[in-house]
């Protein structure tokens, strides 16, 4: 039935929270601050805060690169550049390559038989070396950064830059598979194509997704592979 398969990066295929907590962690020792889960949760708040204004458009790429620092200094009260803490982090959240439980050998099971194509709301900086090292950079034929297009999931533009770079296929052979509501499966409903919401947690589903799966086992059921 499908022949195109749209994938999510973070927290879909790679780890994402795993690769944060690495950056994040390091990226405290490298500047003499002291790390605790209170204060990494509170980083993190303020960080999916700053992801959702760019989803929605209130802020650029670019800007969210500072602002989430910006912010946590101030809250913190930390004394530091908040560009500099930016750089570094940057350089250590594009150090993960952990995979996902699953991920791995549902892409080996299926490369060669769908067109893959990677699709990831991300920073170049961050996203190009994970996705080189990792090895995903060989199993798919394109890869769209919501940085180097310019928009982001789960705008139409997005998904549309994604399917011209697919080779256009009928809209029925595209299944996007990802984490986010807000952005995969949502992007996925206004680009008028199937998606797969990848909910490990059992989190409750809030829209319409084609299919719903909790492990890469009940994916290769629905790809016959």
């Amino acid at each position: 039935m499908y022949t195109h398969l749209f994938f999510d990066l973070d927290d879909t295929l790679l780890d994402f929270k795993k690769t944060e907590r690495f950056a994040f962690i390091k990226l405290m020792s490298e500047n003499d601050l002291e790390f605790s889960e209170e204060v990494f949760e509170r980083y993190n708040q303020i960080n999916r805060k700053v992801w959702q204004d760019l989803e929605k458009h209130l802020i650029t790429s670019e800007q969210v690169k500072i602002r989430r620092f910006e912010l946590f200094c101030e809250e913190m009260g930390i004394q530091a550049n908040p560009a500099n803490l930016s750089n570094q982090y940057l350089i250590n959240l594009g150090q993960g390559t952990d995979f996902m439980e699953g991920a791995k050998t549902i892409l080996e099971k299926i490369k060669g038989k769908f067109n893959l194509v990677l699709i990831t709301n991300g920073l170049s900086v961050v996203q190009t070396p994970r996705i080189k090292n990792s090895g995903l950079g060989d199993l798919f034929s394109a890869c769209v950064i919501s940085e180097e297009v310019g928009v982001s999931k789960p705008s139409p533009v997005f998904f549309e830059i994604a399917w011209q770079r697919s080779g256009k296929p009928d809209k029925a052979s595209i299944l996007v598979i990802g984490d986010s509501l807000s952005s995969d499966i949502q992007g996925g409903i206004n680009f008028c194509v199937d998606t797969c919401w990848y909910n490990p947690n059992g989190l409750e589903c809030t829209l319409p997704a084609t299919y719903q799966i909790s492990t890469y086992t009940e994916l290769a059921k629905i790809l016959g592979v």
